[in-house]
């Protein structure tokens, strides 16, 4: 039961900070992910936890589904928020005119 309420919003994303939660998913992911963050302040709350989600929508999506020996996850702060890149080394497959990917 832990384990799926911090699912649905990680303690450690409250308790110190998208920086530290992305270090924890990317060190539970199935391949190897370099993680780069440049963040001068941590994001409000929301911001932080739309990026989390994102990247690890992300990063199941790439374990599960285009065949990737590695990956980086980017994150940075901007003027307006922030700018979050995952790129990965795999085949790829989706097919925006169809609506995935």
């Amino acid at each position: 039961m832990r384990d799926l309420a911090r699912g649905i919003h990680p303690a450690i994303l409250s308790e110190a900070g998208l920086e530290a939660a992305l270090e924890s998913l990317v060190g539970r992911s199935t391949l190897p992910v370099r993680l780069e963050v440049d963040l001068p302040q941590e994001p409000p709350a929301p911001v932080a936890a739309a990026a989390y989600f994102a990247v690890s929508e992300a990063l199941t999506n790439v374990a599960k589904h285009v065949h990737a020996s590695d990956a980086v996850v980017s994150v940075e702060a901007t003027p307006s928020g922030l700018r979050v890149v995952v790129v990965d080394d795999g085949v790829g497959g989706a097919v925006a005119a169809e609506g995935s990917g």
